[in-house]
């Protein structure tokens, strides 16, 4: 009987894990089959990074980061562009640099920040390997569309962190409690 007590404690990193991954398919079948989908601007809302930006900055910076690095590599597997995988990995780079020194505080104008740099290093990733892909092949890019693009998707990262961010904040209480960091306890509420 005793190995049945302590079942639901021992289960729980194993099915946060699985929660974490259903949610990272459900994610990327929503940005390959849903908003690909859509009209022009819309089309360029990275949902797979959004949610990436949230769960690094809300739950665990090493489950984000690879989350950002995994959907670029699948992404780009997908068909759905060229350097995301190099994307991927420079965003993944900056958010694990960024988060734990800089937007420590885990508070929601924090999350803005390390979502805009994020959205930031992804698109200027990607743009330096469309750079150096141009120059090695005999395919010619339209590089200021790539760059409005790169700014629309930017734009759209920022309002679906804000979004999302507040909703999951707000409703699912993601952010209910302290987050303590070098004995200082901080106030992580959604503010009014």
């Amino acid at each position: 009987m005793d190995e049945f007590v302590n079942t639901a404690t021992t289960n729980r990193p194993m099915m946060a894990k699985a929660a974490y991954g259903l949610l990272f398919l459900v994610t990327l079948a929503l940005q390959t089959g849903v908003v690909v989908s859509l009209p022009e601007p819309y089309r360029l809302f990275p949902l797979a990074l959004v949610v990436g930006i949230i769960v690094l900055h809300e739950r665990s910076v090493v489950v984000g980061a690879w989350w950002i690095l995994a959907s670029g590599f699948l992404l780009e597997i997908r068909g759905l562009g060229d350097g995301l995988m190099f994307a991927g990995l420079v965003a993944a780079v900056v958010a694990t640099t960024l988060t734990l020194p800089v937007f420590a505080k885990r508070s929601f104008w924090a999350l803005l920040g390390v979502g805009t740099a994020i959205a930031v290093a992804y698109i200027v990733g990607r743009l330096v390997w469309l750079m150096f892909w141009a120059i090695f092949s005999d395919r010619a890019l339209n590089f200021g569309s790539l760059a409005q693009q790169g700014l629309m998707t930017i734009l759209m990262t920022i309002i679906g962190v804000f979004v999302f961010g507040a909703y999951i904040r707000r409703f699912l209480g993601w952010s209910r409690g302290k987050f303590v960091s070098k004995g200082q306890s901080y106030d992580i509420s959604f503010p009014h």
